[in-house]
């Protein structure tokens, strides 16, 4: 690793950023012209350690947060304790002594430095590192920006999951809470209540049994994930030894994101449960594809909160700088948009890549230069290749595009929806299938309204006659961004597919004597058994989802937490009969997936996640007013 002799190795990239800045001429091919091209240097993106390299801010002091500067107020062991200075100034946290650091919390917060003052700073500071010359960059390019380098939110995540998970597991090796940790708070004149006592031992509140510890590993081996969606989990889970261990970066991302407060629920008291609870659901928030600018400022007292309310229950040592860190996180998305445009995760697996191209470990530079050269000569190529597949036009890993175009010219009601996966098979529907699929499509489809025009006519006279008697079946389909697949054919396999989420707009009455009828969105969710094509004359077709529902209308199928989950009994399924009035359909175009993670304690009962598709983006509505709730 270079280290700080980095300068040699960005000597290069420097001087051909100084070159940019003042503009090079470019060829326009469309126009067929040229035109000065001129490039600014917005922000780096790297680790936290290698934002020392580049920035020169010294990562390894107790002034390590290069946001809070010199201001930082730390503990002598380095553990950040100041986390009440960036609440109002009116908080009650500000007034807690005993609980914290045994100060009363009356200034105001760190000032945020600008790109003038660090320039000031490092006016009088003259380093040479490596070999040659110091590297200096266009000071007109950083002295206005208010975010210069990024903090990595992937690094940040993972070292606040490995900081909670394993002081709550209570991991000998890698618990920030032991003897020192106690003798701190004694040495500090704190919280009384969990100093050491003869003999080394200690109180512990927010620490599992070796039963829940039990709980919570069994839940987390068990948890089966869609597709593509994690690595396997279930190979980081020692159940004799009660550990856990190789977590990478990914996997702790959506365990401190989703898993863990089902985790937690049934394995540790409610004050602490609570407390991870609103963590995962920040660290859910800020990475989200979309975020509204609306909701910034209740996000950053939400953390704050978060990280106070950690103080009262875990010791000063779990306050890393890497947990000091989130609550500078909201702020940058503030200045430089949304997470997964900063972070490290695309980074990492570009390098992960050039790394495979190494044939020759004496030389592994020369081996990536060549491998480099030989993708981009064939990536070049392809351009020039039609009806086969290459970089260019492969299809996505959920590949969703309908293969039967043909309906879905011409402006058809009933356009091609999704694709199908697998071996298909045909099969003859009976009176009673064929009237609950019928039925469905005629209630919920949207283009189904009074005819007020001729233009679809003869669909709609098609729709009438009802569907033919023949129809298909499919094991697995794509459909809004989400593969699905039955229950039948996910056995033997270590992913599911097969949950489904769906939002109905029901009627329904207060008591039998209310005549005030009321409408609302109930949640429905269920399990695939079949997926099935129904074909009207030959003319167009529907794709419908035969599922399993649980009963969501009576607290014997559905329970809400405080955490903010949701548990389904599936033991207690409803319309699963033979009759006119059920209702086992649901349309494809309707379903969203979910995922299910079984309850260790609540036997039959199971927790539901939902998942958002990879390739869509939820941009909202046009002067659409958000309502953000972060109290529970």
């Amino acid at each position: 690793m270079p280290g700080n002799d980095i300068d040699i190795y960005l000597q290069p990239l420097i001087d051909e950023l100084k070159q940019l800045w003042n503009g090079v001429e470019t060829y326009d091919a469309k126009k067929g012209n040229t035109f000065k091209m001129c490039v600014v240097l917005i922000w780096t993106i790297s680790d936290f350690l290698g934002l020392g390299n580049l920035s020169g801010w010294n990562m390894h002091s107790g002034l390590s947060c290069p946001t809070c500067n010199l201001d930082a107020k730390l503990h002598q062991k380095w553990c950040f304790m100041g986390h009440q200075l960036f609440l109002n100034q009116g908080h009650k946290y500000r007034l807690y002594q005993n609980r914290f650091d045994g100060q009363v919390k009356g200034r105001d917060p760190p000032k945020k430095l600008s790109g003038t003052d660090v320039l000031r700073q490092q006016s009088n500071v003259h380093v040479s590192f490596g070999k040659s010359s110091t590297v200096t960059v266009k000071k007109d390019t950083m002295e206005h920006q208010m975010l210069r380098h990024n903090l990595n939110v992937m690094h940040i995540e993972k070292n606040v999951c490995d900081n909670v998970v394993f002081t709550i597991l209570n991991d000998s090796g890698k618990s920030k809470d032991n003897l020192k940790a106690r003798r701190d708070l004694q040495c500090m004149g704190i919280r009384p209540e969990l100093w050491s006592g003869e003999g080394g031992k200690y109180p512990v509140i927010f620490a599992m049994s070796n039963s829940q510890r039990d709980v919570f590993l069994k839940t987390l081996q068990n948890v089966v994930f869609p597709d593509g969606y994690s690595s396997n989990v279930a190979r980081c889970v020692d159940l004799q030894q009660r550990k856990l261990s190789g977590l990478k970066s990914h996997d702790c991302h959506f365990l401190m994101e989703q898993l863990l407060p089902i985790l937690v629920k049934n394995a540790l008291p409610s004050p602490v449960s609570n407390v991870i609870a609103n963590l995962s659901s920040f660290f859910q928030e800020l990475c989200g594809k979309a975020i509204n600018s609306m909701q910034l400022a209740e996000l950053q007292n939400h953390v704050v909160q978060i990280l106070c309310q950690m103080k009262i229950i875990f010791p000063p040592s779990i306050f890393t700088v890497m947990v000091h860190l989130t609550v500078h996180l909201v702020d940058e998305v503030t200045l430089g948009g949304p997470i997964h445009y900063r972070w490290m995760y695309p980074i990492e697996r570009y390098l992960g890549r050039l790394k495979q191209y190494v044939r020759n470990r004496a030389q592994p530079e020369g081996s990536i230069a060549e491998g480099y050269l030989f993708e981009e000569i064939l990536t070049f190529y392809s351009k020039y290749l039609d009806n086969i597949e290459t970089r260019i036009n492969q299809p996505r890993r959920v590949d969703d595009e309908p293969v039967d175009v043909l309906h879905n010219s011409g402006g058809s009601m009933f356009p091609a929806i999704g694709k199908a996966l697998g071996a298909v098979s045909h099969f003859e529907l009976t009176p009673m299938k064929k009237h609950q699929a019928h039925c469905h499509v005629l209630v919920n489809y949207d283009v189904v309204v009074p005819m007020e025009s001729t233009l679809h006519l003869k669909e709609l006279k098609l729709l009438t006659c009802g569907p033919m008697i023949q129809a298909r079946r499919f094991e697995a389909y794509n459909v809004n961004g989400y593969k699905f697949r039955t229950i039948t054919k996910e056995n033997g396999m270590k992913t599911q597919n097969s949950g489904v989420y769906v939002s109905s707009n029901t009627r329904s009455y207060a008591s039998m004597r209310d005549n005030r009828l009321a409408v609302g969105d109930v949640p429905y969710y269920k399990k695939i058994v079949d997926i099935i094509k129904l074909n009207y004359s030959c003319s167009f077709t529907v794709v419908l989802f035969k599922c399993v529902w649980t009963d969501t209308t009576t607290s014997r199928g559905i329970k809400q937490h405080n955490l903010g989950l949701t548990s389904l009994n599936f033991s207690r399924p409803i319309h699963t009969r033979n009759r006119e009035e059920d209702e086992p359909y649901i349309l494809a175009s309707e379903a969203q997936l979910v995922y299910y993670v079984d309850d260790e304690v609540a036997k039959d009962w199971s927790v539901v996640v939902h998942v958002k598709p990879r390739a869509l983006y939820d941009m909202g509505e046009e002067n659409e007013k958000v309502e953000v709730d972060f109290s529970s």
